[in-house]
């Protein structure tokens, strides 16, 4: 479990925190988000509003989008309906920034296997194998692990389709 006085640094503090509640994989992913430099890839099921749908991401992601012209946010979703039913802070910053914050929707044939991860730049990591459950480890400084998640996040991504109900919501 986290310590509030811990103080976790991507890309220098390299032991491997388990989490096992909403509370705490939101903290991490908040600490980790917010210290993003360059890039940062999502994978989520529906972006869970127990993770992602609070101010602090919202204004990380923001920063980080305005940051610099190479900054590259890629959110992979396999389920968008419940994104598209209900008012979400990620999807409403990504309509205003829809060229800094790219969504796309994991292709059903393709095969996944229900997990979720953020990457960030070269070195930070937050994996839960199961998508429903929070239980999982976050890592700021594990460039291995975030390099072979990276290329499963990718293959994802080539095989994935632009959100045609996202796309009419922009209309």
């Amino acid at each position: 479990m986290i310590s509030n006085e811990t103080s976790l640094e991507l890309g220098k503090d390299d032991k491997t925190n388990l989490f096992s509640t909403p509370a705490a994989c939101k903290q991490l992913t908040t600490d980790m988000l917010c210290q993003a430099e360059n890039k940062v890839k999502i994978l989520s099921r529906h972006l869970d509003s127990d993770i992602f749908d609070h101010e602090e991401i919202r204004d990380a992601i923001s920063k980080l989008a305005r940051k610099n012209r190479r900054s590259e946010i890629c959110l992979l979703v396999a389920d968008e309906r419940a994104l598209v039913s209900q008012s979400h802070r990620l999807i409403e910053l990504m309509k205003r920034l829809s060229s800094r914050i790219i969504l796309k929707i994991i292709n059903k044939d393709y095969p996944y296997n229900d997990s979720a991860m953020i990457l960030v730049d070269r070195y930070g990591v937050i994996f839960q194998k199961d998508n429903s459950a929070y239980d999982g480890f976050a890592n700021f400084n594990d460039p291995s692990r975030v390099k072979q998640l990276s290329e499963i996040f990718d293959t994802l991504w080539a095989h994935a389709k632009s959100s045609i109900e996202m796309r009419q919501l922009k209309l």
